[in-house]
């Protein structure tokens, strides 16, 4: 042997280290790989490699690479490392590396990487005798993780020359990486050299270290005298399951009420053999004052959660704000096959100051009695407050009686505990007046918490109240209605009409009651006589409103009715513009800003673009301009033109009083003509005027400057910095300021710093539409009255919120979309009103809404999304990322170009059989079986893992590979059949059809059994000439029937009567008669004349030459070649 190396002989329980525990028919990869460890230095490093589950079947279809492996190990026996063996070990190398590059992984890349190195050398034989140390036996070991193994003889044995057997020598010379070896007498000390008797007397040992690993491997060499060789010894570790370890267990602390997520550094557990969603911790006793619950489900207390759950932050404990100090819940941990002894986790919980809990149900009184107030009626509760301590304070009423202590009748009282409610002494004292309620608003303090409400007192009459009725009434709106008794009455048969008496205590919004006997005023008050009279009329303002109201009270003198709601229905008319007409008083000279309060135009059907004021009379003494065109007079202008303060009257400085123009306002529909806005022009002295004072708008949020454009005053006398604006009454919705010293609220301002453009109004963000300020303007001798600057705020609409986390589906599944992966929030905007639009769709599946599944949806709410119907449905393909791509809009702003990644857990599919179409051919042909007739698709697969097993052979043939024809297969490739290597023989026999039963497999996935059909061709084929001896026949005229025995002809396609014998040659001493017609020669017969032996030779010379006879044989299509039947004559 080279180098002294033995042949590697592969045993199952290497196979099942190996190979992933498959057990193979023919040689595994890791009889290569043991082959080729015994013959490289990088023994060890090959064996980690080969130990690697992703090399574990890369040579097993690599056609003819086991067989070549196999034969250049015999090479290197027999031949003692020559050429060929070297020939045939790199043949087989080259076979295997072919196919690696095709689809290696980086484990296989090493591998093939160290294949591309030739075998060593084979050493030249020593000069001395010839060798005879031998590894007879390396058959590798095998035991359980953390267990040890007695090396024996029947694995590991050398021999040696009898000289010296008793002195083999194993010196260890790298590994084992797992473990270590030791001897049984001396247990925990490495070994490094051991000997071949203490291998046969069982003292050998290896002992692994436990960990989760599949193999281990020593190298060595033996030695025996002055012999060596060198070798690697393998074992296979059966793994074992190893319990799981709670690694922490600190408990966690959080505030009374509150709660807390549980991290892995308060409570963990690790298992080498299990991923952390198979670590189960299960809640064998709950926590008393609080729950377990998933982030992903609160409010849902769970009995049991994973250790991916907690490493993802998903636990949460929710404390139920009771005054406890401690909580805890004990629990067992599993792996699903061993569960650990109960633990218990402590939380440690920091007391809250609670606030009172109130009880405020009100109370019932008969008018002019005294109520004594339980706790059930009111009261309150605090675990940190004694009731002494609780005390109740009147912050206002009762206005139809008084509280007092039962203890001193007679006494109001303002305040009152806890304690006097529960001793049953503090009383309400109703004063006996005609109401049916009464009320008292109160605060609750505990010293630390205040909390305000009101104590409701239903006071019941001892009086029939009336009855009423109360329909409603709908009326045109600016039109009236008078209220009739089907819209209103009341009856009480102790009462008179006119002494019904409604009472209104909330007038309506829209327009007003009247009697029509007194048209135009107002009334707060009406009786059920006038009701009946027909007099009492509702009469609209003509505002843009469907609906009004008015909230009354019913009397019957002795006893009033708790308040009504009277409900009219407004129908909505096409109304003309109202004009509000106040002129504007402006100084001699000056220019001023034409405000809605001086000009204004409303139409509810109309935008204020629409309502165009034409001049049909131009000013006097002035003219009217647009302040973005100064100095172009105007002649029209619109109401959004006064809204903006765009529209200024510039005084001529003449000297007159007053100004006027002339106008028509129309809506594009209505035109109100013939109108005069009448201007007053203030003569100038020596006080200061307020020349502007337009007022501002500002957006919501933002600040706004205040110039002379809008707020300004003109003195002769005075000089712009001493005319003083002082605030009177501060912005409630902002504050002022000056730009040169931002952020400092101001309380006075000059004309000097409106005129610098440096007065700031810095709005606050909040959903106030208007604010103002008051102030007063002084020259520093005379002071103006009090005035208001308004300030219009325009509203924003804010953009929603968008939180756009992605979501994970498996291959094939389906996944609601919840909150945590795709959320938004508008405080202006309903969720109902949130919309997602889909712009560019998912490509590999659809979204719908489980309400209605398997519909493909376009768009879909926020609170779709909060109800967890959105479902993205994944259509099964193989790839790993889907997406898509959406809009977010409120109605107003739209958040566009967003994208919703989707990642796909890939699922192992199986394969599918695609194709099983028949082959045909021809009787006895042979047709390659191609992709067409057969197909196996896995996306997960390559072709050549596609394996094709024959559980069925075809009867009238075989399978065979083109490259090796003769030799019957029984499995073959989705790959062997894209290379058009497999063919099927049929076996020439008389059938029209044929088949085979197989099962597909993808390494993981065996499909089940299915049947290839195989059409056959009849073909004609020729007749055979099957006997031909000749025959014997006396002389003298003899004659012999000639007999199947003697001359016979078959074929499977044609009858016997149609196989024709013609002759080409005739008999020369004689003829050929048949026996139905003796006497006539025939030059023809059939095979059916012989089978009925009616063929007969007559000898008819008188010579012993022998004769014969030459012919064809046909089958009426094939003609065979001439054939000569001898015969021979006797005496």
């Amino acid at each position: 042997m080279a180098d002294g190396i033995a042949p590697f002989a592969p045993t199952p329980v290497v196979r099942s280290a190996f190979a992933g525990g498959t057990q193979k028919t023919a040689p595994s990869v890791l009889d290569l790989g043991s082959y080729y460890l015994t013959r490289n230095p990088r023994a060890e490093s090959l064996a980690r490699v080969f130990s690697r589950p992703s090399s574990g079947d890369v040579f097993a279809n690599v056609e003819g690479f086991l067989a070549a492996a196999s034969a250049a190990d015999q090479n290197f026996s027999a031949e003692q490392g020559s050429a060929a063996a070297k020939n045939s070990a790199n043949a087989a190398y080259a076979a295997a590396l072919d196919l690696l590059a095709k689809r290696e992984t980086p484990a296989e890349k090493y591998l093939r990487q160290l294949l591309e190195a030739p075998p060593p050398k084979a050493a030249p034989p020593l000069a001395a005798a010839p060798a005879t140390l031998k590894l007879a036996t390396n058959a590798a070991g095998e035991l359980e993780e953390g267990s040890f193994l007695t090396i024996t003889s029947s694995q590991l044995s050398a021999t040696a020359d009898s000289a010296v057997n008793n002195n083999i020598r194993y010196n260890v010379t790298g590994g084992p990486v797992n473990g270590y070896l030791t001897l049984a007498g001396d247990p925990g000390a490495a070994l490094v050299s051991f000997t071949q008797a203490q291998v046969n007397a069982g003292l050998v040992r290896y002992v692994h270290n436990g960990t989760d690993t599949a193999s281990d491997s020593f190298s060595f060499t033996v030695n025996a005298g002055a012999e060596s060789l060198k070798g690697s010894f393998l074992l296979a570790i059966t793994p074992s399951d190893d319990a799981p370890e709670l690694v922490a267990n600190t408990g966690a602390a959080l505030d009374e009420g509150d709660s807390v997520v549980l991290t892995t550094a308060q409570l963990n557990a690790t298992d080498v053999d299990t991923i952390n969603s198979n670590l189960v911790y299960t809640v064998t006793s709950g926590p008393a004052h609080g729950r377990l619950e998933l982030t992903t489900d609160p409010g849902t207390a769970i009995t049991s959660f994973t250790q991916s759950e907690l490493a993802a932050g998903r636990l949460r404990y929710v404390n139920d704000g009771s005054e406890f100090a401690a909580d805890s819940f004990t629990f067992t941990l599993s792996d699903e096959t061993t569960a650990l002894a109960p633990a218990t986790f402590n939380f440690t919980i920091s007391p809250v100051d609670d606030a009172p809990v109130l009880t405020n149900a009100g109370a019932s009184v008969t008018e002019g009695d005294t109520l004594t107030l339980d706790t059930g009626a009111l009261g309150a509760t605090d675990a940190d407050t004694g009731d002494s301590s609780l005390v109740f304070t009147v912050t206002s009423g009762p206005a139809a009686g008084y509280l007092q202590l039962s203890t001193d009748p007679g006494t109001a009282i303002t305040s009152f505990t806890q304690a006097d409610l529960a001793l049953g002494i503090v009383q309400y004292v109703h004063d006996g007046s005609e109401t049916t309620a009464d009320s008292f608003g109160f605060s609750l303090t505990d010293g630390t918490t205040t909390i305000n409400d009101t104590f409701n007192i239903t006071v019941v009459p001892e009086d029939d109240a009336p009855q009423l009725t109360n329909n409603g009434l709908t009326v045109t709106e600016d039109s009236s209605a008078i209220i009739t008794t089907a819209d209103l009455t009341a009856a009480d048969p102790d009462t008179a009409d006119s002494d019904l008496v409604y009472s209104l205590s909330s007038l309506p919004v829209n327009g007003y009651l009247e009697l029509t006997t007194n048209a135009g005023v107002s009334i707060t008050s009406f009786t059920q006589s006038d009701l009946a009279a027909g007099i009492v009329n509702y009469v609209h303002d003509g505002s843009e409103t469907t609906a009004d109201s008015f909230i009354f009270t019913l009397s019957d003198q002795t006893t009033t009715l708790s308040a009504a709601t009277f409900n009219i229905t407004i129908d909505p008319a096409d109304d003309p513009p109202q004009l509000t007409n106040n002129g504007l008083s402006v100084s001699e000279g000056g220019t001023i800003a034409l405000t809605t309060a001086d000009l204004n135009a409303s139409d509810a059907d109309t935008a204020d673009a629409g309502l165009v004021y034409t001049l049909t009379s131009a000013p006097v003494n002035g003219q009217l301009e647009l302040s973005t065109n100064p100095g172009a007079a105007i002649i029209s202008f619109t109401q959004a033109d006064l809204a903006a303060g765009l529209v200024q009257y510039v005084h001529d400085g003449s000297e007159t009083t007053a100004d006027s123009f002339s106008f028509d306002l129309t809506d594009g529909t209505t035109t109100l003509p013939g109108n005069t806005f009448n201007i007053s022009v203030a003569a100038v002295d020596d006080a200061p005027a307020l020349a502007t004072n337009t007022g501002a708008t500002v957006t919501e949020g933002a600040s706004a400057l205040i110039g002379s454009a809008q707020l300004s005053a003109t003195d002769a006398d005075t000089a712009s910095a001493n005319l003083v604006y002082t605030v009177t009454t501060a912005p409630a919705a902002g504050y002022l300021e000056l730009t040169t010293n931002a952020g400092v609220a101001i309380t006075s301002f000059t004309q000097a710093d409106l005129d610098a453009g440096i007065v700031n109004y810095v709005h606050d963000g909040s959903e106030a539409s208007a604010d103002s300020f008051t102030f007063t303007l002084s020259d520093g001798t005379t002071t103006l009255g009090a005035s208001n600057f308004n300030i219009t705020v325009s509203p924003v609409d804010d953009a929603p919120q968008l939180t756009n986390n992605g979501a994970i589906v498996t291959e094939g599944n389906s996944a609601i979309l919840t909150t945590a992966e795709l959320d938004s929030s508008d405080p202006d905007t309903a969720n109902t009103s949130l919309v997602y639009t889909v712009t560019s769709a998912p490509v590999n599946g659809y979204l719908e809404l489980t309400t209605n599944a398997g519909v493909a949806i376009t768009s879909f709410t926020q609170a779709d999304l909060d109800a967890g119907i959105v479902n993205y449905v994944h259509n099964g393909s193989e790839a790993t990322t889907d997406s898509f791509a959406f809009s977010l809009s409120d109605g107003t702003t739209t958040l566009p170009g967003n994208t919703f990644n989707i990642t796909v857990t890939p699922v192992d599919d199986a394969p599918v059989l695609a194709t099983n179409a028949p082959a045909a051919l021809n009787e006895g042909a042979t047709v390659t079986v191609t992709t067409a007739n057969l197909n196996v698709t896995d996306v997960d697969t390559a072709n050549f893992n596609l394996t094709y097993t024959l559980t069925s052979n075809p009867s009238n043939g075989y399978l065979q590979y083109s490259t090796s024809p003769g030799t019957a297969i029984t499995s073959f490739t989705q790959a062997d059949l894209e290379a058009g290597l497999v063919e099927y023989v049929h076996d020439g026999s008389e059938t029209t059809s044929d088949s085979f039963t197989f099962i597909v497999s993808d390494l993981t996935t065996t499909l089940s059994a299915s049947t290839f059909a195989i059409s056959v061709n009849p073909v004609d084929d020729a007749p055979v000439l099957t006997t031909n001896t000749g025959t014997t026949v006396s002389i003298f005229g003899g004659s012999t029937i000639i007999t199947t025995s003697k001359l016979s002809a078959s074929d499977v396609d044609t009858a016997p009567s149609s196989i024709v014998f013609s002759l080409t040659a005739s008999p020369t001493q004689g003829r050929l008669e048949l026996t139905t017609n003796p006497g006539a020669a025939i030059t023809s017969f059939t095979q059916a004349d012989i089978d009925a032996g009616r063929l007969r030779y007559v000898h008819t010379a008188f010579n012993f030459n022998p004769d014969s006879f030459t012919f064809t044989v046909t089958d009426g299509t094939t003609t065979l070649s001439p054939a000569t039947f001898n015969i021979t004559v006797t005496f």
